[in-house]
């Protein structure tokens, strides 16, 4: 599970109503900043004022943004640094006597590259602000800065502020760097301005917390420093703690805003684009006195920019130090996030799934954390209890990723799913957060393939083993590797053929480069490649090339949905005017999972030749019949036709269904009146039709030579497809014909014969 933590640790939207809730006990108020607001194409800045009544508690405190489109070109094209600031005054004038109040910034974003984005497209990020709960009062104004020279996607902005009692109380904070500073100019070093920050600890400070925000600009230099440039600075707190911060965010080629049109997926120094920016933190209480003075260096890399007149490096950077209270519990845990399965678009990367639950859990109380009781149940079934034990002990804001025992299982028929998780004890003793101990999650099951013949295709480019191109198969029941692919050469077509026994199924394809397999990019240097699954003869996956690092395909092998119905043409025989002959037709699933039928319908051509469906027992509602194993669905048919006959009259019953290989099955309905069977040549109106359904050639037999054939639609229109036709016999060509039900009008004489045709692909 490690890799697949790797992929989403990062990610940190914790509340998207509808996909996953984490359970709130308090009131929450919602405060707007934006709404639909773009900015111009400059540098700019919008505020809005936040009231927050001093004396209310809230338990957190979050920022959400939403970007969303219509964009295009110079309309939220480009990955844009994006800052949120809370104004704290100083208690000092201007020269014209204005206060003067301090910026500090409590979020960090860059724009994703949404050019290209539909027009309905839009996303939503959030960030954790709790922290800063001390400088929002009954007027704070917060201002949102756009680093930007084209116009931005539409920008909503909003606070949630959920009442209740925080997991500790930041009540003051210093912040010691805020700018952009030249990184690799020998003549102007950055140490200068992130060194030597000297700062006093109030005495009331119980805990201690240290915060850097840092991003990398500029690129083409030295080391395509320093948005490109991959370093690892040291940070000293009262000349004696040190500690490292390895600047560098290798997992943005699994963004799950993806793709984008920019270079989204390379790796970069602190940030990715389409993503919010995740500040560098730790606790420092044991490296500070209260009442006493300290100092932050914040000691940069050696690194020198040959390039810099040309092409500057810059860091982007903000240093806090917040002093806090010591937390209102001792034993509290919360659920961070609940990863899988859910519908939630910031996990779309890892879901839907049919493997074991993933859950982030973190400690918000004073003690360590040693072990957890966590309580879980898919779809109301009674919960269940597992037991966990933490492998060394979690401090305080320290997060755990657990997974559960029980795989998500499937539900037949389908239906909305719902995993709910609960944290009930800690360390042996009740769990003492009352909010944010439960989570639900909505999800949507894999889908179910057979695994008698399952084909991988995988065709690498130019660069394969440069990139390390790979995939495999595991099987997530028992981790069980069934196949991979590594190591193959450069534009090379490889063809798996498998053989699955029933269970849950991961395919993984990687490209550790981050190129994808057919990334704009790179498509003049590396080509293209392509990958596919199919089951059963159905294409089941198609690997989207614009991938980044990779992607991943859940799937479950088991009864795949079959409809069973006899297929043969249903015969009338000779019907008299006025007196109906009725026919049942009987639809059962042919496998053990359920069969979903949608629509049963006849069409004829024309439309009033007397066949029509008279019942179906069970009745059939507007949203399908599901049936099980043993269920049936009984059709009831009726031909009365409307005038004495000439020839013989055809219609087509036509089922829908979710059957995996036949999704639409038509059937030929047959009948006519006695008066016809009195006319000579009796045998010139029979007629076979073969293959049915059929997807190139059909071949068509009549009784007489055929002296015309035309092709038409269901609407009339005549369709022009190659006929090839040699006395009783013609042959149709409908390789080039869209999927359907088409009518042949052969002449034979002074004969019509009418022929219905189903093509297929």
């Amino acid at each position: 599970m490690q890799r697949l933590e790797h992929i989403a640790v990062r990610w940190c939207v914790l509340l998207l109503v509808g996909c996953v809730t984490v359970a709130q006990a308090g009131d929450t108020l919602t405060i707007p900043l934006l709404s639909n607001e773009r900015f111009p194409a400059q540098p700019s800045e919008k505020q809005a004022v936040v009231r927050l009544p001093a004396d209310r508690s809230y338990a957190r405190l979050l920022l959400l943004l939403r970007l969303s489109c219509p964009c295009g070109p110079g309309l939220g094209e480009w990955d844009y640094t994006v800052r949120f600031f809370a104004l704290r005054p100083t208690g000092q004038l201007d020269s014209s006597g204005a206060p003067i109040q301090e910026r500090i910034e409590i979020a960090r974003f860059i724009t994703p590259y949404a050019a290209n984005r539909p027009s309905t497209w839009s996303w939503t990020w959030q960030w954790d602000i709790t922290d800063y709960r001390f400088l929002f009062g009954d007027s704070t104004t917060v201002v949102v800065q756009y680093q930007g020279w084209t116009q931005s996607a539409m920008f909503t902005a909003w606070i949630q502020a959920i009442e209740g009692v925080p997991p500790y109380e930041v009540f003051a904070l210093d912040q010691l760097i805020n700018g952009s500073f030249p990184y690799g100019n020998p003549n102007d070093p950055i140490d200068q301005y992130t060194t030597g920050k000297r700062f006093r600890v109030p005495s009331t400070a119980e805990m201690v917390k240290l915060r850097i925000t840092t991003t990398g600009h500029g690129f083409g230099g030295t080391d395509n420093a320093a948005e490109f440039a991959e370093k690892t600075h040291t940070i000293v707190v009262g000349q004696r703690a040190t500690y490292r911060q390895h600047l560098w965010r290798d997992d943005c080629g699994w963004n799950p805003v993806y793709p984008q049109d920019g270079t989204w997926p390379l790796s970069r120094a602190g940030w990715c684009p389409g993503d919010v920016v995740h500040p560098w933190e730790q606790w420092i209480t044991a490296d500070v006195q209260p009442g006493q003075e300290s100092v932050l260096d914040d000691q940069m890399e050696p690194f020198v920019n040959e390039q810099f007149s040309a092409h500057p490096s810059s860091y982007l950077i903000t240093a806090q130090v917040l002093y806090a209270r010591q937390p209102a519990f001792s034993t509290r845990a919360s659920i961070v996030e609940l990863r899988m399965p859910t519908d939630a678009p910031p996990m779309r990367r890892l879901n839907p799934t049919c493997g074991r639950p993933l859950v982030v859990v973190r400690n918000d109380g004073r003690d360590s954390i040693r072990s957890l009781v966590l309580e879980y149940a898919f779809d109301g079934q009674p919960m269940q209890p597992f037991q966990w034990t933490a492998s060394s002990p979690l401090r305080l804001g320290d997060t755990a990723s657990i997974e559960l025992p029980t795989m998500a299982g499937v539900l037949d028929p389908p239906a909305p799913r719902r995993l709910e998780i609960a944290i009930t004890r800690v360390n042996g003793q009740p769990n003492q957060e009352g909010q944010f101990h439960r989570a639900v999650s909505t999800f949507t099951d894999v889908p179910t393939v057979p695994g008698d013949s399952v084909v991988v295709y995988f065709k690498t480019n130019r660069a394969a083993a440069e990139q390390g191109l790979a995939w495999r198969l595991e099987r997530l029941d028992d981790g069980t590797l069934i196949a991979e692919r590594r190591n193959l050469g450069d534009e090379v077509t490889d063809v798996a053929l498998l053989q699955l026994k029933d269970g849950c199924y991961q395919f993984r394809f990687e490209n550790p480069a981050g190129y994808g397999l057919a990334w704009w990019a790179t498509q003049q240097q590396l080509g293209s490649g392509a990958l596919w699954i199919s089951a059963g003869g159905k294409r089941v996956f198609t690997l989207d090339g614009d991938c980044g690092k990779g992607a991943i395909f859940n799937f479950r092998v088991g009864p795949v949905p079959q409809l069973d119905v006899p297929r043969d043409t249903v015969d009338f025989g000779a019907t008299p005017v006025g007196t109906p002959v009725r026919r049942q037709l009987t639809i059962h699933p042919a496998t053990a999972a359920a069969l979903h039928i949608t629509q049963v319908q006849v069409s004829s051509f024309p439309s009033n030749l007397g066949f029509r469906i008279v019942s179906t027992q069970p009745p059939l509602p507007a949203e399908g019949l599901w049936l099980r194993s043993g269920e049936q669905l009984t059709v009831t048919l009726e031909y009365s036709p409307q005038q004495e006959e000439t020839r013989w009259r055809t219609a087509l019953l036509t089922i829908t269904s979710n059957d995996y290989d036949e999704p639409t099955v038509r059937i030929v309905l047959r009948g006519t009146t006695p008066s016809a069977l009195s006319v000579q040549e009796p045998s010139a109106v029979e007629w076979s039709a073969s293959p049915q359904p059929a997807s190139d050639v059909v071949r068509i037999e009549l009784a007489q030579q055929v002296t015309e054939i035309r092709l038409l639609s269901l609407e009339g229109r005549q369709r022009d497809v190659p006929i090839r036709t040699e006395g009783t016999s013609a042959e149709l060509d409908c390789s080039t014909l869209a999927p359907g039900v088409y009518i042949a009008i052969a002449t034979t004489g002074a004969r019509r014969v009418t022929v219905p045709i189903v093509v297929v692909r």
